[in-house]
């Protein structure tokens, strides 16, 4: 066995001809990248190259979601132009204690945080509003 091919534990054939070694690097057909020639090697010793899997619509929405953050005050400003600040500061009064120290001090938001959690439930908000709210937030400096 190659000792250079130890760390290589998989590789998966990515879509418009590279490659993925461990879900983590990204690698073009190229015979002068030496990550393209350790595959070359991975091949020829018979190991398996999986075929690239588009990921499910469910997925890449749950990729989009996991990827979207905004400032504070961004998150603040898509609730007062959809007319939800109001609301959330009344909330906010009686929130948990852990939901109420993220309103305070959190320096970024992501889409999935407890806080927009429980932001959209007292809301009543639908997964689509606070994606599109999320949306609006990053439309503002």
């Amino acid at each position: 066995m190659d000792t250079d091919l130890f760390y290589i534990k998989k590789v998966v054939e990515e879509v418009g001809g590279g490659y993925k070694i461990n879900d983590e690097i990204l690698v073009p057909k190229d015979e002068k990248n030496r990550h393209y020639l350790l595959i070359q090697k991975w091949i020829k010793e018979g190991r398996e190259v999986i075929p690239y899997v588009p990921p499910s619509p469910e997925e890449e929405l749950e990729r989009y979601r996991s990827d979207l953050k905004v400032s504070p005050l961004q998150f603040r400003r898509a609730l007062r132009k959809m007319e939800y600040m109001e609301r959330v500061k009344a909330y906010m009064e009686t929130a948990p204690e852990e939901i109420e120290e993220a309103w305070d001090y959190a320096t970024i938001i992501p889409r999935l945080d407890p806080l927009v959690e429980a932001i959209k439930n007292e809301l009543g908000l639908t997964d689509e509003e606070v994606d599109h709210l999320f949306e609006l937030a990053l439309t503002f400096p």
